[in-house]
């Protein structure tokens, strides 16, 4: 399942909006997402996207959103 959802994961989050990417980790029913965006939808998308594979486990969902530091000076 670690897999499948990493891979889902890869698929459909891009590599901007998550520049480390998102790490998954499956233990005792629940499932672990893990990472740092800039983007506040990740959370949310990477939750539904887990969800999808596994509806019967429990979601701990540990995504930080970080503002980026774009801009000029």
């Amino acid at each position: 399942m670690e897999a499948e959802i990493g891979s889902a994961l890869a698929d459909q989050i891009s590599v901007s909006a998550a520049p480390l990417g998102v790490s998954v980790s499956v233990a005792d029913g629940k499932v672990t997402l893990a990472g740092t965006t800039s983007s506040g939808s990740v959370h949310k998308r990477a939750e539904k996207i887990a969800l999808d594979f596994a509806r019967a486990f429990r979601i701990d969902n540990r995504i930080v959103s970080v503002p980026s530091r774009g801009g000029t000076f």
